[in-house]
């Protein structure tokens, strides 16, 4: 997504604020996850925009958040994203590509997972803020020898 962010001229902030990010999952299926809301962030703001991932900690859940200052999704919309083939209106052309797949699949990884993933805007041209909600685990024992 680099050189989509740099021709785009998007600003990335990455705020870290989570203490407690250990979570039971599959790495490379929250990697994937993580991979669509960046992508669709990137693909839907437009140039001179901002991105912003965050993580934070919310009881014992660990929380990641994509926000964008993007164009934003309708509320009606924000009731079928996570739909397959559901793209909301304000993408209805197609002109932004895709099938409307990543985040009906991002949305069911993150359900084997038991967690949340939610989607909020203020509406059309106000941006979008994706949200991962995971349960916390204990970290492991840095003294335990891992086989």
């Amino acid at each position: 997504m680099r050189p989509e962010i740099i021709a785009k001229k998007l600003a990335v902030e990455v705020r870290k604020n989570a203490q407690n990010a250990w979570v039971w999952a599959d790495a490379v299926r929250m990697h994937q996850v993580l991979w669509n809301l960046l992508r669709n962030a990137a693909k839907f703001t437009p140039e001179g925009g901002r991105i912003i991932l965050e993580s934070a900690n919310e009881g014992d859940h660990v929380s990641v958040s994509v926000s964008d200052t993007g164009m934003g999704i309708s509320p009606e919309s924000l009731e079928q994203i996570f739909r397959p083939f559901e793209q909301g209106k304000a993408t209805g052309d197609h002109r932004f590509g895709g099938m409307g797949l990543g985040l009906a699949i991002s949305k069911a990884v993150v359900d084997q997972h038991s967690g949340l993933l939610r989607a909020s805007s203020a509406g059309a041209g106000l941006g979008a803020c994706f949200t991962i909600q995971l349960q916390t685990v204990t970290p492991p024992d840095p003294t335990t020898e891992r086989r």
